[in-house]
């Protein structure tokens, strides 16, 4: 799946002889998660995620060497870890969190860790706008910047002290970048990346 084709398959079997044996080439399509963005299906993508890694949680004795350590299920988790705290959807939250309350009690593979480092390194996390926060306006950008970039990024989270900027900021960005324009819209991501470098900063690369 590319970032153009959201209706792809979500899930990959990948069938080797009988169904019993399938898991020999269980694969999660990492591209999944780029349907939670929206509405119209982010209940069923919850769904499928879950799901498969039940299947493959079921078949786990089943599954070559490599497979149990580095395979795509594995390779999923920090982004099942991170969208069960920092999604602004109460049901990615609270589902995604579920599954891994599931996977640890299950026990046979060790699960990501959070981070200690919070959006800011100046301001404390008890004084940053919460993932759930219950003000509506903020709640709406939180969730604008989820759906247009699959994430909510540090500095959005700090912006979101002042969410009349904040909207003016993504809908600027959001003309700057997507917008009608000379350059074509790799060419700016690129150029953007080359900025970033530039300053020695990880936040858009």
């Amino acid at each position: 799946s590319t970032q153009s084709t959201w209706g792809a398959p979500i899930v990959r079997f990948h069938v080797h002889g009988a169904m019993t044996s399938c898991s020999q080439g269980m694969d999660l399509d990492i591209n999944v998660f780029r349907d939670l963005r929206f509405s119209d299906a982010r209940e069923a993508t919850i769904t499928t995620v879950v799901d498969a890694y039940s299947s493959w949680m079921e078949n786990f004795d089943l599954l070559s060497e490599d497979k149990r350590t580095a395979g795509s299920f594995v390779e999923a988790l920090p982004t099942v870890l991170n969208l069960s705290r920092s999604c602004p959807y109460d049901n990615v939250r609270e589902q995604f969190a579920s599954l891994l309350d599931k996977l640890r009690e299950w026990g046979k593979i060790p699960l990501p860790q959070p981070g200690n480092l919070g959006a800011s390194h100046f301001i404390p996390e008890s004084e940053i706008t919460p993932i759930n926060t219950t003000n509506p306006e903020v709640l709406d950008e939180l969730r604008a910047a989820f759906n247009c970039d699959g994430r909510v990024s540090n500095m959005t989270r700090i912006m979101a002290f002042h969410p009349q900027f904040l909207k003016k900021l993504r809908l600027s960005l959001d003309a700057i970048v997507w917008g009608d324009g000379p350059l074509p819209i790799l060419h700016r991501l690129i150029i953007a990346i080359m900025v970033r470098c530039g300053a020695r900063t990880r936040v858009a690369v």
